[in-house]
């Protein structure tokens, strides 16, 4: 009988679910999940099952590992996947007991037979992870630096990079929290690059952090990142919005929230309800991402390379879809001649299909593989550690 598990991944835990004494393997733990009905995808099983059980809703990931077992009345093949919330909080709608346990507090629960396979790799791998995409309250993650290396030292990531959107500030300090967690550190930051009109994001690593003229052309980008949100307020204001370039400059925004300035701004002021709607007035407004005065990639990857660190084209899928591009091959094979050093292959946005193809392409070319998840705490529904890869650097 094939089974599916969900391992739930919020805020450094997992959710796991007490069985009901009325049934098979009572009172011991598992992940939540269920039977796979005749017809349903494994996706599908488990959005029911978390829905019936649980009351949530969820976004199923990548499977984590299948595994089977004989039980005396039963054999069962269970496919674990990892998972996100996207709705709802977890409630007992079956009477089972609910807990949010870290990998090593798992040691503290009996679990069902099936689920010590998931449970052993889980403690095995513990601290043996790289996520190498976090971004913090210095640009539009909504934890500081200090919050992101603990959770990632209680999900067992072991080596860590902090990449903000075109800031180096939150290095120093999660440079400390990371000695002080004993988690490896690599100095990150994402830039902005336009390839023909359109912007490529590019992911610097390894430089060194007191390298003026780096530092500086960081500095710049970001203002030209930034002034893209003040050329949007003058013409809203020119337009009659009640919005002014005054205000804007007063508006003081709630690092909790996450998000730039103007992604805070303008639903304070009533002109907006999340990042997209936001992002449609950039849009109607000609002051989209690939309007900035970016750097072209190839310039991109210059400064990156004189500041000697390595130059990795970040989330491909996204970069290709975001510049109405439809041949991967073709798109990759272009970046590639650019001088990269390496592929983000493990992303959220990457499906199976684009993950071997980056990596098997990187592996045939001598280029660095990545993973990062491109985290930003509770402004975007990717959780530090989903993608859950060991990368070849």
């Amino acid at each position: 009988m094939d089974v599916v598990a969900a391992i739930i991944l919020h805020e450094a835990r997992f959710l796991v679910a007490r069985r009901p004494a009325h049934k098979a393997r009572s009172l011991l733990w598992e992940f939540p999940g269920g039977k796979v009905e005749p017809g349903e995808t494994h996706a599908q099983a488990l959005l029911r099952e978390c829905q019936e059980e649980l009351g949530i809703t969820i976004r199923v990931g990548r499977l984590y590992t299948q595994v089977e077992h004989a039980y005396p009345d039963i054999t069962v093949n269970l496919f674990a996947y990892l998972a996100t919330l996207s709705g709802g909080e977890p409630r007992a709608l079956e009477g089972q007991e609910l807990a949010w346990v870290t990998a090593s507090e798992t040691a503290n629960y009996v679990f069902c037979p099936a689920d010590t396979d998931i449970l052993e790799r889980l403690r095995k791998e513990h601290g043996q992870y790289a996520d190498l995409h976090l971004h913090s309250q210095h640009s539009d993650g909504t934890l500081t630096p200090e919050e992101i290396v603990a959770q990632a030292s209680a999900l067992g990531i072991g080596y860590l990079a902090l990449a903000d959107h075109n800031s180096l500030d939150g290095l120093p300090p999660a440079r400390a929290a990371c000695r002080k967690a004993g988690v490896r550190f690599l100095p990150g930051v994402e830039l902005n690059a336009l390839d023909e009109g359109h912007d490529v994001h590019t992911l610097a690593y390894g430089f060194d952090e007191n390298d003026a003229a780096f530092a500086g052309y960081v500095r710049a980008n970001r203002a030209r990142l930034d002034e893209l949100s003040t050329r949007l307020i003058a013409l809203m204001q020119a337009d009659g919005h009640p919005v002014s370039l005054a205000d804007y400059e007063r508006f003081i925004p709630d690092p909790r929230v996450g998000g730039w300035k103007a992604m805070q701004y303008l639903p304070a002021r009533g002109l907006g309800n999340g990042m997209w709607e936001v992002l449609g007035w950039y849009t109607r407004y000609g002051c989209s991402f690939d309007t900035g005065q970016f750097p072209s990639v190839p310039d991109t990857i210059g400064i990156i390379h004189r500041a000697h660190a390595k130059a990795i084209l970040a989330h491909p899928r996204e970069s290709l879809e975001r510049g109405k591009k439809t041949d991967f091959p073709a798109w990759l094979d272009r970046m590639m001649a650019y001088g990269f050093d390496g592929i983000e292959c493990y992303h959220p946005s990457q499906s199976d299909a684009d993950i071997r193809f980056c990596v098997d392409l990187c592996r045939a070319r001598g280029l660095i593989i990545t993973a990062g998840s491109d985290a930003h705490g509770a402004f975007s529904a990717a959780q530090m550690g989903l993608v859950f890869e060991q990368p070849d650097a």
